[in-house]
C-alpha cells in the first residue's frame, strides 16, 4: 500500500496486475442495470397510477355529498327529500345504510342451483328509491327499485359478479 503513488492512485490511473479493471467493470455494469430497472419500475408504477385514476369505478363520484344521519333527521327525512329537491338545492337523493366505498354488512344469501356446501359471504347495501340515480349507475339489466312497486322492499340488485358467482344467465325476476 505504501508504495503507490498517491496522485495516481486519486486519478484512478493505478493498475495492479491484468485483471485489476474487471471488478470496476462489473460494477459500472450492475449501476447501469439496476439505473435501467429503476426507471423502468417508475414508467410502470406512474401507469398503474394513472390507470387507477383514470378508470371506470361503476359509479360518478362528482358532486356526491354523504351525511351521516341522526334519528332527528331519519324521522324528517322524506320532507327533507322532497324540499331539497323542490328548491333545487339537490337533483337526486337517496340513503343507504353505508358508503358505496365501504363494507358495512354482508350477508350469506340463498338461490336457485346453489351447490349445499357452497358458502359465498355477499356484501351488501340497504338503500332506498333513486340510489342508482343518485349515484349514477348504469343498470345492466332489470329496473332500479320504484315507489310503484311496494313489493321492491324485498328486493335485490346484484352486480356482475355476484351473477357470475351465482352462475344464473339471467338473474332478473329470479327469487
Amino acid at each position: 500500500m505504501s508504495s503507490f503513488n498517491a496522485v495516481k492512485v486519486l486519478k484512478g490511473n493505478i493498475k495492479v496486475g491484468k485483471g485489476a479493471s474487471t471488478p470496476r467493470k462489473i460494477l459500472v455494469t450492475l449501476q447501469f442495470g439496476f439505473s435501467i430497472l429503476l426507471i423502468v419500475g417508475t414508467i410502470v408504477i406512474y401507469q398503474q397510477i394513472e390507470y387507477v385514476k383514470k378508470r371506470d369505478i361503476g359509479y360518478d363520484r362528482e358532486k356526491l355529498l354523504m351525511v351521516w344521519t341522526n334519528s332527528e333527521l331519519e324521522n324528517g327525512y322524506k320532507a327533507l327529500k322532497q324540499d331539497l329537491i323542490q328548491s333545487g338545492a339537490v337533483e337526486s337523493m337517496t340513503k343507504s345504510n353505508s358508503p358505496i366505498t365501504d363494507i358495512f354488512s354482508s350477508n350469506t344469501i340463498d338461490w336457485p342451483g346453489k351447490l349445499e356446501e357452497q358458502r359465498v359471504s355477499f356484501t351488501t347495501i340497504a338503500t332506498e328509491y333513486d340510489y342508482l340515480k343518485t349515484m349514477r349507475i348504469k343498470l345492466l339489466d332489470g329496473r332500479d327499485f320504484s315507489e310503484d312497486y311496494k313489493s321492491d322492499t324485498l328486493s335485490l340488485l346484484i352486480n356482475k359478479k355476484a351473477q357470475e358467482i351465482m352462475g344464473m344467465e339471467d338473474p332478473v325476476g329470479k327469487q
